[in-house]
């Protein structure tokens, strides 16, 4: 294994040490209603952004956002070489982006794209 391999893997998990995993997201949707989740959520590593008052899709597109920075983290550390996984791997952001241009042009929404940055294509 390369040392960029071995980079990547530590990094890799440590962003793991992050996620909420399966029992904290069945604590998530076991909440009680909306604010008993939001308050669930702001813990985690998807709700470090998220404000208290939040709705459901401002906390949607927070906890996207963070996801897709976990993935932009992870690309700086894999070798040159093989980058391409982290395209792949940031290829539903870049549709919704699409999406999200496409609304805005009908007139439906007012949401930036996310910040793809390298990872685009």
């Amino acid at each position: 294994m390369t040392t960029g391999w071995v980079a990547a893997t530590t990094r890799g998990r440590s962003l793991l040490g992050g996620l909420v995993g399966h029992d904290g997201a069945r604590r998530i949707a076991a909440a009680a209603g909306w604010p008993d989740a939001r308050t669930r959520l702001l813990t985690t590593t998807y709700g470090t952004e998220l404000s208290p008052t939040a709705d459901r899709a401002s906390a949607r597109r927070t906890a996207r956002q963070a996801t897709l920075w976990q993935v932009r983290v992870l690309a700086s550390w894999l070798p040159p070489a093989n980058g391409r996984l982290a395209h792949l791997a940031a290829a539903p952001f870049e549709i919704s982006n699409i999406d999200q241009h496409l609304s805005r042009l009908a007139g439906l929404s007012t949401d930036d794209p996310m910040p793809i940055g390298s990872l685009s294509s």
